[in-house]
């Protein structure tokens, strides 16, 4: 969204608002050079106070005619590969990598440390983290704890365990913890039978725990002194990790990044201010899904909608759940147009496995096998797309309707074709495609067209 001028006059002009002001000033006929030095200028004051360094946010587009339009710029020549803020974000892969991270994170925090996660459950990941996070609230860290009681749905049920927080969550979210338990069992072997740990965070001086409201949040994120942030698809539990069960560990990404200009940006649209305002010409965006009081903005869907009509050559999708029907039109659309879609879906998912069976037959029926479909042989609980070798697009959001049209949610778009982060993913995406078994037939997909009707439905409720 273009910045206005009445926009402009009404709020300080925050980092980014520059950089898209920049974008559009050069996107001009008639360029002013003068007011894009001045605005170089001001990014540059802008970024090494609040980072105590020089990061570049710009993204390749951008960058590239800054280069062209001001080669002898100062600015222009401090922009370099080890300062570009696409280059410092770190994708992490699986749960060994994440909850390795997240405690390191948690040990050399000083200040504050704010979680929101949709399922924490209490086994052996569960409570390591919860004793990191009791040894931080001892040397003085004061800890804010978001546990969505939505989660407990499937702590208590569908997972065979209890949550690492004991959630009073209601008769309804009960009722449908105990339905879901009757149709998906997993049982934790590694469940922990009592909650020693949760209990003496929950009365810590400086843990505060927001655990029995249901808050419609599936967002999963971790800011630690307001300049480090963890975001993407995993909750907290050993079906992440592989040291319960290497096979049946799911695979899933978080996204790892130091900046305290984006921490500030995320915070402000939680609180329901721009709530639509995403920054055209940074290297680095949110896409998030707000329901704060009467301000509800389902962005997701749209942003994905517009990043798949500019594909050119490729899209990838990983995804553990589907359902979102403009979605799959989407990817038809441009199917028949060209554009290569490559479908990684679980061979046999947790849950709605019929619904995601169905959904590829279908697309594999509407394109004439245009669509690439792949069954993961693994567990999987990705939500990652990349389009044309370039933009990344990850986060909490499922293809499903809950997830893109009534649940909060926190995704991520990363735009730099050539940075370390963008590099990991596609190589991690191919690598996942290369041991994937290809479906050439909608025959070989196999499905209970009842079974996948009543898991849509399920998911509209």
């Amino acid at each position: 969204m273009s910045v206005s001028k009445n926009k402009q006059k009404h709020k300080k002009e925050t980092l980014f608002d520059n950089i898209e002001r920049i974008r559009d000033l050069v996107s001009r006929k008639r360029l002013k050079k003068r007011k894009v030095k001045s605005l170089l200028k001001k990014i540059y004051k802008q970024t090494v106070r609040l980072e105590d360094r020089y990061l570049s946010f710009f993204d390749d587009k951008l960058r590239k005619k800054l280069k062209k339009i001001l080669p002898n710029n100062i600015h222009i020549k401090k922009h370099k590969k080890d300062n570009e803020f696409s280059n410092t974000i770190e994708l992490l892969v699986d749960g060994e990598e994440v909850f390795s991270r997240i405690i390191k994170n948690i040990n050399e925090t000083k200040k504050s440390i704010l979680i929101q996660m949709f399922i924490w459950k209490n086994d052996q990941i569960g409570n390591k983290i919860g004793k990191a996070l009791l040894k931080a609230a001892k040397r003085g860290v004061k800890i804010e704890i978001r546990k969505d009681a939505l989660g407990s749905v499937f702590e208590a049920g569908g997972y065979g365990g209890r949550g690492f927080f004991e959630s009073n969550s209601g008769f309804k979210l009960k009722s449908i913890s105990k339905l879901i338990a009757m149709v998906y069992k997993e049982p934790n072997k590694q469940k922990i039978k009592n909650f020693k740990i949760s209990d003496k965070l929950c009365t810590h001086k400086n843990v505060t725990v927001m655990k029995d409201e249901n808050l419609n949040d599936h967002s999963k994120y971790y800011i630690f002194d307001d300049k480090i942030f963890m975001t993407g698809g995993m909750n907290i539990g050993d079906e992440y990790h592989s040291n319960t069960n290497p096979k049946k560990a799911r695979h899933d990404f978080m996204v790892n990044m130091e900046s305290r200009a984006l921490v500030q940006k995320f915070k402000k649209r939680l609180q329901g201010n721009d709530v639509d305002d995403f920054d055209y010409g940074s290297s680095f965006e949110f896409s998030i899904n707000v329901l704060n009081g009467k301000k509800k903005q389902f962005e997701i869907v749209k942003k994905l909608l517009e990043l798949l009509d500019k594909a050119q050559k490729k899209v990838v999708l990983e995804v553990a759940y589907m359902g979102e029907q403009s979605i799959n039109d989407k990817l038809i659309e441009i199917a028949k147009k060209g554009v290569k879609v490559e479908l990684i879906i679980p061979k046999k998912s947790n849950l709605q496995d019929d619904l995601n069976k169905m959904i590829a037959a279908k697309l594999l029926e509407a394109t004439g096998g245009k669509i690439e479909v792949l069954l993961y042989p693994k567990a999987m609980h990705s939500k990652a797309i990349l389009i044309d070798d370039k933009v990344s697009f990850l986060g909490s959001a499922n293809l499903n309707f809950g997830a893109l049209h009534e649940l909060k949610e926190t995704n991520v778009l990363v735009n730099d074709a050539d940075c370390k982060f963008t590099k990991k993913f596609k190589k991690t995406l191919k690598a996942d495609a290369k041991i994937s078994q290809k479906v050439t037939s909608k025959k070989r997909l196999k499905f209970q067209s009842l079974k996948a009707w009543l898991e849509y439905a399920i998911g509209r409720i």
